[in-house]
């Protein structure tokens, strides 16, 4: 059985192991991360699939540290996320503990096309910079490659535009709905759409960035 299976490896090279690097074990490699100084590098390969999730759920839980991950593309990204979003432990501290796992994904749109951009992008976008100027860091936070090269809004911009609304909380009808034209919101007849709003008698109708 066991010369079946080193013929096997000789002959198929997707589990033969490298012969010119140190394989090592993901508690290993945490501890090596955990215990280097700033600014050191790793380079880790040979982690493909649904693998790279459980490498990072290791290297998060270990390290105790926020992790940022860069991926080619959205698909990529995205597909992180849902292997991320099942693999990491939910958090410990309640609903207002930081999420586990944010993206901040570039539209697929370039700004210099002349066509108008998603709105539902925009908005998770603005959504994941309000998070991160809000301190709430979460423990892995997805980007595709483009979202590197895109301007984002000083994180105060988007902090002095933005508000926070509890149950009971009384509010001005007009002077909300003015609040909200001037963060960008498009006022409408009915809300179908993010980055929508709409007042109907004493209601005010929100679909606010993110959700």
């Amino acid at each position: 059985m066991v010369e079946h299976d080193e013929r096997a490896a000789a002959e198929d090279p997707l589990i033969e192991l490298p012969p010119d690097r140190p394989v090592l074990t993901l508690a290993e490699l945490t501890n090596q991360v955990g215990t280097a100084p700033a600014g050191s590098r790793h380079a880790v390969t040979e982690a493909a699939g649904g693998a790279v999730a459980l490498v990072l759920r290791r290297l998060t839980l270990g390290c105790k540290r926020p992790l940022v991950v860069i991926t080619p593309d959205r698909e990529r990204a995205q597909q992180l996320m849902d292997d991320l979003s099942f693999v990491l432990p939910p958090t410990e501290h309640g609903p207002d503990e930081p999420r586990r796992v944010l993206e901040l994904l570039a539209s697929e749109t370039s700004p210099y096309a002349d066509v108008a951009a998603d709105r539902g992008d925009a908005h998770q976008r603005l959504a994941a910079l309000l998070e991160l100027a809000s301190g709430q860091v979460p423990r892995v936070l997805v980007l595709n490659a483009a979202a590197l090269t895109r301007k984002v809004l000083p994180g105060e911009a988007v902090l002095d535009h933005s508000q926070q609304l509890a149950v009971g909380t009384e509010l001005d009808r007009d002077e909300t709905m003015q609040q909200l034209i001037e963060a960008g919101y498009v006022r409408a007849p009915l809300v179908e759409d993010p980055g929508t709003c709409a007042v109907r008698g004493a209601l005010l109708d929100v679909w606010p960035s993110g959700a």
